[in-house]
């Protein structure tokens, strides 16, 4: 039903740590993140996009964590938005629904997911959010695919 792409991959220059390692409730802040999208009812699975230097951490935590819908762990790109086109390029073809979150935000919860994808997938529409409110409807040609969830569309490298 849903596949939820969490983009990991910067470096968190202005922190001068990197954010996602920060110790928070015992945790590192990506497996808040992680666990989140895991109880979620609602998402299949979840692409985690990352920096490589960080891949073996985060494969070691998401076996710790026994995290189950994890598929894959995959490169991320210069800027944002090549992190997200590298999730997005890895989307099983079959893949309906796409929830992009940064991975560096852990405070989100399963509920929050559900009650912004519920209604998009009983409405078949695309809601642009950040997660926590939905903001308003937007037409397909007009999404701005970071951190929205949408209904997937074909995102060509051309435009």
């Amino acid at each position: 039903m849903l596949t939820a792409i969490l983009v990991a991959a910067g470096d968190s220059r202005r922190m001068g740590f990197d954010k996602l390692f920060a110790t928070i409730a015992d945790r590192p802040v990506i497996a808040h993140t992680i666990r989140a999208f895991e109880r979620s009812g609602c998402v299949d699975e979840i692409i985690v996009v990352a920096r490589e230097d960080r891949h073996a951490e985060i494969k070691a935590l998401v076996h710790d964590e026994n995290c189950k819908k994890v598929r894959s762990i995959i490169p991320g790109g210069k800027h944002r938005q090549d992190s997200v086109r590298a999730g997005l390029d890895h989307l099983k073809p079959g893949a309906t629904y796409v929830a992009i979150h940064d991975a560096a935000r852990p405070l989100i919860t399963a509920e929050q997911i559900e009650s912004v994808f519920v209604p998009v997938w009983l409405s078949q529409s695309v809601i642009r959010s950040n997660m926590l409110t939905p903001h308003f409807s937007l037409p397909a040609q007009q999404i701005d695919i970071s951190s929205m969830l949408c209904k997937r569309r074909k995102f060509s490298s051309d435009g």
